[in-house]
């Protein structure tokens, strides 16, 4: 379990600003009050991205991690827990383990006396007690069931908190093949999980991990600061609320659009007074990294590589010139409502931002040196253009439905486009996962940029139009060798392991060897994308589209 001294704590950034959110928080016996975020784009309000996080949150307790009780005949057991359950209600958990203890040694064999005890032993800070008691239950229960889901839940926490990190690898891999099972419905149905909790004096910092097994989840990990407010009253009985916790920060690991385009991965940080960026990814990280940046960001150690102070909401656009950041005439004569002529205005603003945004793509995974420098440059030449396609994925994410169909439709139609504001149209687009306009789809599967075509292609094809897989077939036959690694990655995750992989574009005698592999791609289309369906509804793990 990690903790952190005051010192420390005052000098963590996420602590110094001012007017920080109150969010009320749900009481439960098990989990973290937090959640995931609803979309991927980078909103700077927090009060109302976390809200939704603890909605969604508590939707996880109530649906996987509480415990149904029983009404128990009057003994000193049932007296016992009735009064470990007010004292852990009321956050004193160390009484609550107590009570629950003595219940426990009265009745051995009762699993949710065992169930309370193991919880408040965990929030107690005595993860090497509840480890006991959850694996004591783990010895009781029939593998592959919901039981079995609930306590490897508790028990990957806990681990984590012994800092058993092997340990609590296993039992998330675990929790991923209960996930995939047909017979435990509560993992199929649940969103995420609760990694762990790290604790500092006066804080706690809890990581949700999102399933993400289609790749299109908005936040992969999601890590919610909060700080106790206040102390409850002695007077309070069990009806009564205790003082809410006051959320200071909100960490992320979040799908987004790359500087210079391309999609990636950021480690975001929110608060009410700034949103800052702390690292990027062309590929996904591994939990180990991002939990190292989560305690550099806790700790202070930190320092981010991209920061936005907030402002207060800006005035209503005034119709002036561009030169005055007004929305210019060509825009003001689509005649749009203002929610529409936001989006179409935002995007705009990208026309002149011409950067390849298939090279950003083609970086070889791994190589910070070069993401570092092509950053650098494209931040450089276009500053505050990631910004702005930033904002275009909030306004998009937020609005109806016949808003963004209609400036869609002014977006296909404009001239000049460039693959930037192409692909930053895409990445909003990903936010919504729904009412994706056709016009603007056709023409960008047209577009001169690879990436922005093959991106196209995949969101098509995601929603079911089996256009988009014939687009990426109609890629292959054209790509080099790192195109050809792109685009079987997207033919993987719609249809399965169907091909081999592509020759490596270091490897000796590349063009004979790519040759041959497109070759066998093409008689794999010919013979058997006829006979392709959609499934809109997959299970974990298994591709959207299949062979009839």
């Amino acid at each position: 379990m990690v903790y952190m001294a005051s010192n420390d704590l005052r000098r963590c950034p996420l602590l110094v600003g001012r007017g920080l959110t109150h969010a009320p928080v749900r009481k439960g016996m098990c989990g973290v009050r937090g959640g995931y975020p609803y979309s991927n784009a980078h909103v700077n309000n927090m009060q109302m991205r976390c809200a939704l996080l603890i909605v969604a949150m508590c939707l996880f307790m109530t649906r996987s991690s509480a415990v149904e009780f029983t009404e128990e005949p009057k003994s000193d057991a049932a007296a016992w827990v009735k009064q470990g359950r007010q004292m852990f209600f009321q956050k004193q958990y160390k009484e609550a383990l107590d009570l629950f203890e003595k219940a426990l040694d009265q009745k051995p064999t009762n699993k949710d006396i065992r169930i309370l005890a193991a919880t408040a032993a965990y929030w107690a800070r005595r993860p090497e007690r509840a480890i006991d008691l959850w694996n004591r239950l783990y010895d009781t229960v029939e593998r592959g069931r919901d039981e079995e889901w609930m306590i490897e839940q508790n028990r990957v926490m806990t681990l984590a908190a012994l800092g058993k990190t092997e340990a609590a690898e296993l039992a998330v891999e675990r929790l991923y093949e209960l996930r995939a099972s047909t017979k435990c419905p509560a993992a199929h149905a649940a969103k995420g999980f609760v990694r762990e909790n790290l604790f500092g004096k006066n804080m706690r910092a809890g990581c949700w991990e999102a399933f993400d097994e289609r790749g299109d989840a908005a936040a992969i990990w999601t890590v919610l600061v909060t700080r106790p407010e206040g102390a409850p009253s002695s007077k309070t009985h069990e009806k009564q609320d205790p003082p809410d916790d006051k959320l200071i920060a909100m960490l992320a690991v979040e799908i987004a659009a790359l500087p210079g385009g391309g999609t990636g991965f950021v480690f975001s940080e929110e608060t009410d007074d700034a949103s800052r960026i702390y690292k990027r990814w062309t590929q996904r990280p591994q939990y180990a990294e991002v939990r190292a940046l989560i305690l550099g960001v806790l700790n202070g150690s930190a320092q981010p590589i991209d920061e936005k102070i907030h402002k207060p909401a800006p005035a209503p656009l005034v119709l002036a010139n561009e030169d005055d950041n007004a929305v210019p005439q060509e825009i003001r004569d689509m005649r749009l409502v203002p929610q529409a002529e936001t989006i179409v205005w935002t995007a705009w603003k990208l026309r002149k931002v011409q950067s390849d945004i298939t090279r950003l793509a083609r970086i070889t995974p791994g190589d910070s040196a070069a993401l570092d420098e092509y950053f650098r440059d494209f931040n450089a030449k276009y500053p505050g253009a990631a910004v702005t396609a930033g904002e275009l994925s909030g306004f998009v994410a937020k609005a109806k439905a016949e808003h963004v169909q209609a400036a869609c439709a002014k977006i296909a139609k404009l001239l000049n486009r460039s693959a930037y504001l192409e692909f930053a149209m895409l990445t909003a687009l990903n936010t919504r996962d729904r009412d994706i306009p056709p016009e603007i789809m056709a023409a960008f599967s047209t577009s001169n940029d690879f990436l922005v075509r093959q991106t196209t292609a995949l969101i098509l094809a995601r929603h079911g139009q089996k256009h988009g897989i014939e687009i990426l077939f109609d890629e292959l036959q054209s790509a080099d060798a790192r195109g050809c690694e792109l685009i079987s990655g997207a033919l993987e995750e719609l249809i399965g392991h169907i091909l081999d992989s592509p020759p490596n574009s270091r490897s000796q005698n590349i063009e004979t060897k790519l040759k041959d592999w497109k070759s066998a791609a093409a008689i794999w289309r010919t013979a058997t994308i006829d006979r392709l369906e959609f499934n809109p509804t997959p299970k974990p793990g298994e591709p959207s589209w299949t062979t009839k």
